[in-house]
């Protein structure tokens, strides 16, 4: 047996400890304790949302599938092996419910409900806050129950269900349709889960945990933007590291303006839209003019945004030049939407961390995270202005109100808290774009009518995640703060050693003065490191790039995302947050259809970015069938 632990603390986790004498390999995962106060905002701070969603770390081993005898069959026998569900019904099991369910609304509309009674004195809306949360506690106990008497297995949507339809438009495009085929592997665990009112829960689950599948299947779409979001998140680590205590966040008082030095760098997500009318003519002259259409539509994203920090540094009050402020943010290009992938709708994600650089004064201002409509507007103002200057609009596209859509909340680095939400946006604006088709084709029939060759370009495109400002080369850029860096770690440990020294003058006991002089050794060599530093700018670089590497090593690790969206999934229907998640692993890389097949009574679960599908199937001739649904 194999296991690992996560807690989740604020703290960063300590490197996982493997020992091979034990059952157990220990790793940790961060997380709040605290409920959410008051009503959940459009705009988080950062921390108040604990919902952590991240899809499967996916194989990227693209060896050739080994296919059984039945490649030869019409499409049909190729969908059985594009998802899970494709494997039970070639097993003849049937689907007895499903529930699907929104993990934002279901998770934050309890805790909102709990904090709200905390404060409440009406006793008629407590009754009524009471009702509430008791109905969501029912609806949650009776999931618990549901899952708890079937075999669990749990896996990202896009593997759990590929639709039949999918593999037929594969095959009308003319790709062969092993494309969307799969190779799928399982392990069996137990997780024991520990809540923060003190309950525990202890499932039986199965994850799929390895993979080899077609070109385009859906889950290798959405791998292809795992490398690109971890670089960036990286990267953007890395700045959060080196500028922590050097960002300067402004403050208006009168006339004057104030600076504080803070130490977390906001990040916050945009999406730039345009009529469709307009993502129309762009696919007409991108099939005459190519890449330069597409460089041009996102250039003048980027101009947009670089103007738009401009003005939002002025409006908080920093005195900048335009040709002096440096931003820092990707932009990743996405030629159709969530809604219809069969029709062009090209717009813009962008990541945008939110500071700017003052080459002037060679300081770095962080700026105000919470965005109000008057933000909104001059962004969506800047768009249309540069869109203007580079595509001949008509009036009805000028007349119209272009969409700009902010994300819901904001992330913090370094806070490891963050970090899971915010790499799955970074993968996700970088994914490639079969999973819209699957996803469409899951609640629509196939188009008998469609422009096959804009479908093969959506599903051949490359969606580069190009970069902007200080993320095109953050070590360069870092080297104008790595010594107030270290200067900032030196203080600290200067009022440590100090600390103890006062302390040592008191100690009575031997055993407790022995380890402050042990303490204090350490201290006072690390003081010396750091003061060595201090002489070497390439030399501190090379020891923050070592740190950072360290801490990611940590965060990005297998066993904390799998701990981090399993806690995900079980707060998002029970209501309470998870405060420690053991796993012990039963058996590794068993065949998924060896699995199935052994198996008589199953729930699917799935899970993406805002919700997560359940899904309950059982074997007909099973003696005793599974109770109603819900």
């Amino acid at each position: 047996m194999v296991g690992y632990e996560s807690n989740i603390k604020k703290d960063f986790a300590p490197t996982p400890v493997i020992r091979t004498s034990s059952p157990r390999v220990s790793s940790q995962i961060r997380g709040d304790k605290q409920g959410v106060r008051g009503a959940s905002p459009p705009q988080g701070t950062g921390s108040p949302q604990r919902s952590l969603r991240v899809y499967l770390e996916i194989s990227q081993n693209n060896d050739p599938v080994t296919h059984s005898p039945h490649v030869a069959h019409p499409t049909l026998a190729y969908h059985h092996d594009a998802s899970v569900f494709g494997r039970l019904t070639r097993l003849k099991f049937e689907q007895d419910f499903a529930v699907y369910a929104r993990l934002r609304e279901v998770s934050n509309r309890a805790r909102y409900l709990v904090a709200r009674l905390e404060r409440e004195r009406d006793p008629v809306k407590r009754v009524e806050l009471r009702h509430e949360l008791e109905t969501l506690n029912a609806v949650s106990k009776k999931l618990l129950e549901l899952i708890q008497k079937r075999e669990l297995v749990f896996g990202g949507h896009f593997i759990v269900n590929v639709p039949q339809s999918f593999s037929e438009l594969v095959r009308a495009l003319g790709y062969d349709p092993s494309d969307v085929e799969g190779d799928f592997f399982v392990s069996s665990t137990y997780v024991h889960v520990d809540f923060e009112d003190g309950s525990h829960s202890t499932l039986k689950l199965s994850f799929i945990d390895k993979m080899h599948v077609g070109k385009l299947h859906p889950a290798k779409h959405i791998s292809k933007g795992t490398r690109s979001g971890r670089n960036v998140f990286s990267d953007l680590y890395f700045l959060a590291e080196v500028l922590g205590g050097s960002l300067l966040s402004p403050h208006r008082k009168g006339s004057a303006v104030a600076f504080t030095r803070v130490w977390e760098l906001p990040i916050r997500f945009f999406v730039l839209t345009v009529p469709k009318s307009l993502s129309r003519r762009i696919w007409a002259l991108y099939k005459v003019e190519g890449d330069a259409v597409l460089s041009l539509f996102r250039s003048c994203g980027a101009k947009a945004v670089e103007k738009w920090l401009v003005w939002r540094a002025r409006r908080e009050g920093v005195d900048v030049r335009v040709k002096d402020v440096v931003g820092a943010f990707a932009i990743n290009l996405h030629p159709v939407g969530d809604s219809n992938p069969f029709e062009p709708h090209f717009h813009l994600h962008v990541s945008l961390a939110l500071i700017v650089f003052d080459k002037r004064s060679k300081c770095v201002y962080r700026l105000r995270p919470f965005l109000d409509s008057e933000d909104i507007e001059k962004l969506r103002a800047f768009w249309v202005e540069e869109v203007s200057s580079s595509f001949a609009l008509t009036s009805d596209e000028l007349s119209v109100k272009w969409d700009v859509h902010v994300s819901e909340r904001f992330f913090n680095l370094p806070s490891s808290r963050d970090f899971a939400q915010l790499l799955h946006t970074l993968k996700y604006n970088a994914r490639k774009f079969a999973p819209d088709f699957s996803r469409f084709l899951e609640r629509h029939p196939l188009p008998t009518s469609y422009d096959a060759e804009f479908v093969d370009f959506v599903l051949n495109f490359d969606n580069r995640t190009v970069r902007y400002g200080l993320l095109t080369n953050p070590r360069r850029f870092a080297r104008y703060f790595v010594r107030a860096r270290i200067q900032f770690e030196l203080d600290d440990v200067d009022e440590r050693i100090r600390l103890i020294e006062d302390e040592l003058v008191s100690a009575v006991d031997s055993e407790h003065e022995a380890s402050l002089h042990a303490e204090l050794a350490e201290l006072r060599e690390t003081k010396k490191r750091l003061s060595q530093l201090l002489e070497s700018e390439s030399e501190a670089l090379d020891y923050l790039a070592a740190r950072v590497e360290e801490r990611l090593s940590i965060l990005l690790d297998k066993s904390s995302v799998l701990a981090s969206r399993i806690a995900a999934f079980l707060e998002s229907i029970s209501t309470k947050r998870v405060v420690n998640v053991a796993v012990d692993v039963l058996r590794e890389n068993i065949p998924l259809s060896a699995f199935l097949a052994s198996r008589r009574s199953i729930a699917v679960i799935s899970d993406n970015v805002k919700s997560f599908a359940l899904f309950g199937f059982f074997d007909p001739f099973f003696e005793s069938p599974p109770p109603p649904s819900l």
